[in-house]
């Protein structure tokens, strides 16, 4: 009598230990299912249902249902109303799922994003969508697929709204431009955002910006005021042929950091593009004092002196590197191509000279020859044999 009054709560306990178990066991069959049923969206839907039917406290299901909702209301209707009705559909998931599990920022995320697609006035819902968009951040601020699309959203419904056609008086509405600042007020706080994250993320910026504004003043406000954002928005300018605008940035972004010589350099380099010469030389000659010992800024004075004909600049600049690096013998090559290309031979041959016995890259045969030629007045053939012997000199 007593076993079996001690028998029947354990008994008890065990089936329901084994409902539960088996009911949860379902409810993870029906999403995993869903979850393998790719873009059939019905069949999608019905078994989330069942999941939720089953354990109806389970906030990924009905985050899950909801995202299911959003898709359909996005790309399985055609009508508005239609479009609005799986919209609320979604949001009332995304609900469920944040009260089961307020702390998930990926439910705020998408709360966010179907209010905001939802086909009503444009601010009717700015402030719901402002707020699920805020909790999003505070949850997780260094997820950029979040902070990118929230610019993105913000970005694309400014370009909406100021599409938007005129009153009858040709004049907006004061709400209209409320709304549009508002917006623009948060792209360009949201993509801030995201490069404090990753500044990787600035030419992808600036290209969807750009092809929406169509504005350097609005480019300006999406970047952080650092070295690296300035120049970086200098270089998009000037591939677009934007000087003026470009020269602001350059110069912004050298203010900032006067020790990085890098910045010179592609200031300068914008001008040597464009085959302004002098002012190319002007910043090449501040990025060889921002740094001394650097060899690009001395290597493209050359090559731009060399350019003028200022041939006796163009040596100097190159002497300096081979005093700075004596080890490297391609810049002394650069330097008597120098000298051959102003014909001062006599200077090419000297140098030509120190070589010898000191780098196997140059023949004492070849200097025999030279000084034989240059007694005879034939400067000719001495510049054909240094031509020669130079370029063989690279090679070997």
């Amino acid at each position: 009598m007593r076993k079996g009054v001690y028998l029947m709560p354990i008994v008890f306990l065990l089936g329901l230990l084994l409902f539960m178990v088996t009911k949860q066991f379902m409810a993870d069959f029906y999403w995993k299912m869903a979850q393998q049923h790719g873009q059939e969206l019905n069949e999608i839907t019905g078994y989330l249902q069942k999941s939720i039917a089953i354990d109806g406290k389970n906030s990924l299901f009905h985050f899950s249902l909801g995202r299911a909702y959003l898709h359909k209301g996005l790309t399985g209707v055609t009508k508005i109303s239609e479009k609005n009705q799986w919209l609320r559909r979604s949001i009332d998931e995304f609900h469920k799922a944040i009260n089961l599990e307020p702390v998930n920022s990926d439910y705020h995320f998408h709360l966010g994003i179907s209010y905001g697609l939802l086909a009503y006035p444009a601010s009717f819902y700015r402030r719901v969508v402002q707020e699920s968009f805020k909790r999003t951040v505070m949850l997780n601020a260094t997820d950029t697929r979040h902070l990118y699309s929230i610019g993105i959203y913000y970005l694309n419904e400014y370009d909406r709204l100021k599409n938007i056609t005129f009153n009858i008086m040709g004049s907006r509405s004061l709400d209209h431009e409320n709304h549009k600042e508002h917006l623009r007020n948060n792209y360009q706080l949201y993509f801030k955002k995201l490069l404090d994250v990753n500044e990787e993320y600035l030419g992808k910026i600036l290209n969807k910006c750009f092809s929406v504004t169509q504005s350097y003043e609005h480019l300006k406000a999406v970047i952080r005021d650092t070295p690296y954002d300035h120049v970086s928005l200098a270089r998009f300018l000037k591939n677009r042929k934007m000087w003026e605008d470009a020269e602001q940035e350059f110069l912004a972004a050298i203010n900032l950091d006067p020790t990085d010589s890098s910045l010179y350099f592609d200031f300068a380099y914008s001008y040597f593009e464009r085959r302004e010469f002098e002012n190319a030389i002007k910043w090449w000659q501040k990025q060889k004092r921002a740094n001394p010992k650097g060899k690009t800024a001395y290597l493209y004075l050359a090559d731009t002196y060399q350019r003028l004909n200022r041939f006796d600049d163009a040596a100097r600049e190159l002497r300096t590197l081979t005093n700075l690096y004596p080890e490297n013998t391609s810049f002394k090559i650069k330097l008597i191509r120098v000298f051959m290309a102003a014909d001062q031979l006599d200077e090419a041959i000297k140098e030509y000279q120190q070589f010898i016995g000191k780098d196997l890259n140059f023949s004492k045969e070849v200097y025999d020859s030279l000084c034989y030629h240059k007694q005879g007045g034939n400067y000719k053939e001495i510049a054909r044999i240094l031509k020669k012997d130079l370029s063989s000199a690279n090679q070997r």
